[in-house]
């Protein structure tokens, strides 16, 4: 398992829960520990990072309950056999049709040029062995 693999299975919706999108995070820790032994290794506190940084995000973004449902749903389609999520095929190459604004209309810009953006938090920290 590798991050593209993850993005590619986000982007084309097969997680059919959060504990599904953990487990491959999980299995590329995993792997990260077993290929990069050494604990000094900056691939293997990357594998860290991300791991911690995942579960970060589906801690703190996500509600319980959407997390419960969403596990039911998963739990009912495996019953009826049905292991993909039902929903058509995402095509973001189209964007919604937008009225154009005329050059009266049209609001104006602020520039960013100058802002910085902020560093997102990251609750890292990369197992110690015993």
């Amino acid at each position: 398992m590798d991050l593209s693999t993850v993005l590619t299975q986000i982007d084309s919706r097969q997680y059919l829960a959060a504990g599904d999108y953990l487990k491959d995070i999980d299995l590329i820790c995993n792997n990260a520990s077993e290929y990069y032994p050494d604990q000094r290794s900056t691939d293997r506190h990357s594998a860290y990072v991300l791991q911690d940084t995942a579960y970060s995000m589906v801690r703190n973004e996500m509600d319980t309950e959407f997390g419960r449902l969403c596990e039911q749903i998963k739990e009912s389609r495996e019953k009826r056999g049905h292991t993909s999520p039902a929903c058509a095929p995402c095509d973001n190459s189209k964007s919604p049709r937008q009225n154009p604004a005329t050059e009266d209309e049209k609001p104006e810009e602020e520039s960013n040029e100058n802002e910085e953006m902020p560093a997102a938090p990251v609750d890292a920290s990369t197992p110690i062995s015993n």
